[in-house]
């Protein structure tokens, strides 16, 4: 059984040729769900209506309800870098009026032939205090590391558990009722977020040494120390400890958008001014641990003249 982030027919053909099965939708519904215009029409459908089609501007990026465009993180302006992840993020009234809308445009997608792990985001209105689909994301994605054990999630089984039972020949029943009502009051004690940390400046180098997947303890100097080896985020209990999930490693090349790793934390990391002290000072302590080295000059050919 083979999962992934991105696929597409020829990896569909690749699995069936090895005898693979590939437990996620189709690509050619995951294609189609995927259009924004599809998602409103559906939503639409389902009573669940999407953020209306009227285009606004912002001076800044730092406007945006999102950890977004930071240079410190992603050299892309507009480039997602990250989540906070806390019950402030909706009310109470706001929270109960997301739940309906996911779960109507769910059983719209069913209908469709969807079944499995996907994300849907939602925004408010600050204005006009309305709830809006924002969109859907019929995939794995890059938010799924926080989705998937949250408090409530990590206390009974993860999401992905029940994607993998959908695509498994077991028979199982839940209370879906209870379990959705016991993870919305677990959601109170999340607070959580993650900095996915790319590479900002324009050289090209080879890596000699780099930061280790495990748990990282930020000392009271600022410093950022390895403090043990761990695969398991949520050992992470304090706002001076993190997780860092390394992803290129000695012998590897840093470059501009190289993805470096991510790494997560409790607490919040940034406000409405930004990112906070903290979170600069895990960047600052997770970049000092690179080490590496220019690439080599290409040698030069010299012109020879060649006479008759």
């Amino acid at each position: 059984m083979i999962a992934m982030v991105f696929f597409d027919e020829e990896t569909e053909e690749i699995c069936s040729e090895l005898g693979y099965t590939l437990i996620l939708p189709p690509d050619s519904l995951r294609r189609r769900l995927d259009s924004k215009i599809v998602t409103t029409r559906l939503g639409d459908e389902a009573g669940a209506p999407s953020v209306p089609n009227v285009l606004g501007r912002a001076d800044t990026y730092a406007e945006l309800t999102d950890l977004t465009g930071y240079p410190e993180l992603t050299p892309y302006e507009g480039g997602w870098c990250g989540n906070d992840l806390f019950p402030g993020a909706l009310s109470d009234t706001h929270r109960e009026t997301a739940i309906g809308h996911v779960r109507r445009l769910g059983d719209r997608l069913a209908k469709e032939g969807y079944k499995g792990f996907l994300e849907i985001d939602v925004l408010v209105d600050i204005d006009s205090d309305q709830v809006y689909l924002g969109e859907l994301n019929p995939r794995i994605s890059g938010a799924s590391s926080m989705t998937n054990v949250t408090a409530g999630a990590y206390a009974d089984v993860p999401l992905f558990l029940f994607h993998l039972l959908e695509f498994m020949d077991v028979d199982y029943a839940v209370d879906v009722e209870e379990i959705n009502e016991r993870w919305r009051e677990l959601a109170a004690v999340d607070v959580w977020a993650q900095l996915i940390m790319k590479e900002p400046t324009d050289s090209v180098e080879r890596i000699l040494v780099a930061p280790r997947t495990g748990t990282w303890q930020l000392a009271e100097d600022g410093t950022l120390n390895f403090a043990q080896v761990s695969n398991d985020w949520h050992d992470v209990t304090h706002e001076d400890e993190a997780f860092f999930l390394r992803v290129y490693a000695p012998g590897d090349y840093r470059f501009k958008g190289a993805d470096l790793g991510i790494l997560v934390t409790k607490g919040r990391m940034q406000t409405a001014d930004g990112l906070t002290e903290r979170s600069r000072r895990y960047i600052n302590g997770i970049r000092s641990h690179y080490e590496s080295e220019p690439l080599p000059e290409p040698p030069k050919i010299m012109p020879i003249a060649y006479v008759k």
